[in-house]
């Protein structure tokens, strides 16, 4: 869709393909390298069980690709899922742990993980047209005037979107793997105007919102315009529950900042 006046993301410098190509497993110390060639897709994807692009097996549209397998057997895919374009985090979900579904044929797993990516295609600017003709007289050669803030090149938003990505669980128990780059840096949310729960207990008359962990447990409650920020301050095992240990208000002006940790 054509975008008129977003400011963001910054426009796209960098491509990539999702995947590196595998290295030769015969050869000594192979590693992945960068794709240079699409045939490498084409071929891997034509191995692929199922999700195919633009239509399915089923004969009806598949707007995505999938990665399986049998593309594991020529795209590095342990790496991790790279963004194919410079581009901003929309929205992003990750699983505590994969959700299970009860078949007839017995029990199987999903994911529910995802990342989705604005991002923004600028044209470059149009070359500039060469003049030519005789001078004639001093007004002919006299420049058009013309508004000093050059106008931008048209632009084109898009997104594209990651699926059925690794669950928590798959980090914690793999401490070598990458993390992706938007996890990075502290987290601070702010309380919405929107949010309606009341505590009288604990604020009579207060507006705001009621926070729990991943038990249920009841957190501080935090007043509208309230600053919370998430901070891990220790690592969880990988077999305990996700919870929280210990939790610091700081009360600055109206604004309370919230520090969670993360139980040993």
């Amino acid at each position: 869709m054509a975008d008129e006046g977003a400011k963001t993301p910054e426009p796209i410098k960098r491509w990539a393909y999702p995947f590196k190509k595998k290295g030769d497993p015969n050869a000594k110390d192979s590693k992945a390298t960068e794709v240079d060639d699409p045939r490498t897709y084409y071929e891997a994807l034509a191995t692929a069980e199922d999700g195919f692009y633009p239509v399915g097996a089923n004969g009806l549209w598949h707007g995505g690709i999938h990665f399986g397998t049998q593309t594991g057997n020529a795209l590095s895919q342990d790496e991790g899922v790279r963004c194919i374009a410079d581009g901003e985090v929309i929205a992003y979900r990750i699983d505590n742990a994969y959700p299970k579904v009860t078949y007839e044929c017995g029990e199987a797993t999903y994911s529910r993980g995802f990342v989705l990516i604005k991002h923004k295609l600028q044209l470059p600017p149009a070359p500039k047209k060469a003049t030519t003709g005789t001078k004639t007289d001093d007004k002919a050669a006299t420049p058009a005037k013309t508004d000093s803030k050059a106008a931008e090149e048209p632009t084109l938003t898009f997104f594209s979107l990651y699926m059925h990505l690794l669950d928590w669980a798959g980090y914690e128990a793999d401490e070598k793997r990458l993390r992706p780059g938007y996890w990075d840096g502290e987290k601070q949310y702010v309380v919405s105007s929107k949010s309606d729960d009341k505590e009288e207990k604990i604020a009579p008359g207060a507006v705001g919102l009621r926070i729990r962990d991943a038990t249920t447990t009841p957190l501080p409650y935090c007043q509208t315009a309230a600053s919370l920020r998430l901070v891990k301050k220790a690592r969880r095992k990988a077999t305990s529950p996700l919870r929280v240990s210990s939790v610091a208000i700081l009360f600055q002006q109206t604004k309370a900042v919230v520090m969670y940790s993360r139980a040993n």
